[in-house]
């Protein structure tokens, strides 16, 4: 029996989605890592949105990682790479507030429609963890 070694590259395989995620407290470290590597990559995910206690979104990139996120943006565009940030919560009594609320939801999916468009992005990563599970029907809602 022989046994050859499986090599599988971005680059030569077209089935495979490769990503990078892109930590915000790390900007631009994060962003210089990548940078050399998005020929490698089909999908770059900064992951650099959050939800206020009040349902706002925050963007968490400091102003002197700014630039650096914005080179990232425009070259991972440039190599024809998706770009799709992640908005995160952890707080499922916030989640529950805004997903069982009918205007409050349709509310944040406005302003997550909003964002996409504004920023240029080619869709978002929703990242909601502890939601309640009787938010299941709402969230799925949500999502559609």
């Amino acid at each position: 029996m022989c046994a050859l070694p499986f090599v599988a590259s971005a680059a030569t395989t077209s089935s495979f989605e490769i990503s990078g995620w892109l930590p915000y407290w790390r900007g631009a470290t994060s962003t210089n890592d990548v940078m050399p590597h998005l020929d490698e990559l089909t999908e770059v995910n900064p992951f650099i949105f959050t939800l206020k206690s009040d349902g706002t979104i925050v963007d968490n990139t400091k102003a002197s990682d700014a630039a650096s996120w914005t080179a990232l943006k425009s070259a991972a565009k440039a190599q024809k790479v998706r770009v799709i940030p992640t908005i995160m919560s952890s707080d499922g009594d916030l989640l529950h507030s805004l997903l069982s609320n009918s205007s409050k939801r349709v509310a944040l999916e406005d302003r997550i429609v909003a964002l996409v468009k504004s920023g240029g992005y080619d869709g978002i990563d929703i990242d909601f963890e502890g939601k309640h599970a009787e938010d299941k029907v709402n969230f799925s809602t949500f999502l559609k």
